[in-house]
């Protein structure tokens, strides 16, 4: 398994992520972004996220580089708010969740 890093403040993954990549230019890694999950439910605010999770959990669990997972933890920052860092970062460029990049 690989070494999973996950975050929940976008600014840290994103700062998390940036570094890691400058010093480890050869290195793939993976970044997830997904909806967090609600304390009350235990249940993400992302239908699509629910649905894609199984999968994603299983790809994860078979990784062999770093993973960087992002939880969008309120869908009112997300949905409709085009300046949410995960959507202006110029890499990511994330246009729904869930996203899954491999770099």
């Amino acid at each position: 398994m690989g070494d999973i890093r996950v975050f929940k403040d976008p600014g840290e993954l994103i700062a998390k992520w940036e570094e890691f990549s400058k010093e480890n230019e050869e290195s793939y890694s993976y970044v997830y972004i997904t909806g967090g999950d609600n304390p009350a439910t235990g249940q993400s605010w992302c239908p699509d996220c629910i649905e894609a999770k199984p999968f994603v959990d299983e790809v994860i669990k078979k990784a062999t580089v770093t993973v960087f997972v992002g939880y969008v933890m309120d869908r009112n920052t997300w949905v409709g708010v085009g300046t949410h860092p995960y959507k202006k970062h110029p890499l990511f460029k994330a246009k729904g969740v869930p996203t899954f990049i491999v770099f």
